[in-house]
């Protein structure tokens, strides 16, 4: 298993525990190797919130391919409560999956009035991750507006796959009663041996 010991993320480099059992010390063995994160070629959905402005009147669009971005700014969205709604990840080359994080909410601040979307949307509390073979693995999420980071699960053993589907259990009302649910970032990360 994989653990990882930091993730760049909105400019700040966020501390993550190990996750599941097993060594995390690669020197512990002489074959393993640190996670990576993996390239993704394309992000398709099926839903997409149409563009909305922000309180300077900056158009804002809500496209799949920005929850691969690394930009605490921008998310993928949808109407709704999201759950059964998928988003689907091509991945450059098959990979070896071993951990995968969401930050399951809309984390961006207004950069106009210091407006913090991430208690007002929809967080999720669980998803499923599908792979090309095998049964899919649910990832449970803390919906806690205060847990802005992406929320790691390590695989209880790689998963080689090119393609990847996150599927939407369920999520959380947000505080102002919207229906919107937002994914801020998905963090793929593969290894052979760790």
């Amino acid at each position: 298993m994989c653990a990882i010991a930091g993730f760049v993320f909105g400019g700040v480099l966020a501390s993550l525990p190990a996750s599941g059992g097993g060594s995390a010390d690669p020197s512990q063995s002489p074959t393993a190797t640190e996670p990576v994160m993996v390239e993704v070629a394309g992000v398709e959905a099926s839903c997409q919130r149409e563009p909305a402005q922000d309180h300077a009147g900056e158009t804002v669009e809500y496209l799949p391919e920005f929850v691969h971005d690394g930009d605490s700014q921008t998310a993928w969205q949808c109407r709704g409560d999201g759950a059964g709604e998928t988003l689907t990840f091509a991945l450059d080359e098959p990979a070896p999956i071993a951990e995968l994080g969401i930050v399951p909410g809309y984390a961006k601040v207004d950069p106009t009035e210091d407006t913090d979307w991430y208690p007002r949307y929809r967080r999720l509390t669980e998803v499923r991750w599908h792979f090309d073979e095998g049964d899919p693995v649910s990832h449970v999420l803390d919906p806690d507006p205060e847990l802005r980071e992406p929320q790691f699960m390590t695989l209880d053993e790689a998963r080689t796959t090119s393609t990847l589907t996150m599927e939407i259990v369920s999520s959380e009302l947000g505080t102002d009663d919207w229906r919107n649910m937002a994914v801020t970032e998905v963090v793929i990360m593969a290894c052979d041996r760790c």
